[in-house]
């Protein structure tokens, strides 16, 4: 089997993620590459060696009995690591928290564990120098992120690496 990158995640629906689009547009943020869809990482990407249906199998448990919830987009805030990313906070509940757990230990044995607790967010500006995001910061000063959605369902994505796209491989609507 051919190795894939694959991650797990809450899409932002429309027109929820076109308005953070435009804001990225708008103050020219540095996009993500590969580029992927808004959204907020339930499981972070991982290489594995099984296909898209082994892991839909695996994942696919977690959408049962699991009632739809409100995520609220916040503020922008930002996490300053070796390099800095600007991102939408995302209130965290239970219920994202815990789905965010549940489908982690589906893949538990192909993903290392969090090394770090679980932030939910939405990244709109990715990686880059502190002193440019201190720049992206300032002029960021006075834009409110306040939106929110009903999730009903995650999805499976995988990278295809020769387009360095991600793509949605299945969604996992709640029943």
């Amino acid at each position: 089997m051919v190795p894939i990158r694959t991650a797990v995640a809450i899409l932002i629906p429309e027109p929820i993620a076109g308005r953070l689009t435009e804001l990225q547009h708008t103050y020219d943020l540095p996009p993500w590459e590969p580029r992927i869809p808004l959204h907020i990482t339930l499981v972070t990407p991982f290489t594995t060696q099984e296909t898209i249906e082994m892991l839909t199998k695996r994942i696919a448990p977690v959408v049962t009995h699991r009632a739809p919830f409100v995520i609220e987009l916040g503020d922008l805030s930002r996490f300053d690591n070796e390099e800095s990313v600007i991102f939408s906070s995302v209130t965290s509940t239970d219920m994202l928290t815990t789905l965010a757990d549940t489908v982690l230990a589906t893949v538990l044995d192909l993903h290392l564990p969090r090394s770090r607790p679980f932030i939910p967010h939405v990244t709109i500006a990715n990686k880059a120098p502190r002193e440019i995001v201190n720049g992206y910061f300032e002029r960021l000063a006075n834009i409110h992120v306040n939106e929110r959605f009903f999730c009903d369902r995650f999805a499976l994505l995988h990278l295809d690496e020769q387009n360095q796209q991600w793509y949605v491989t299945q969604e996992f609507p709640f029943t």
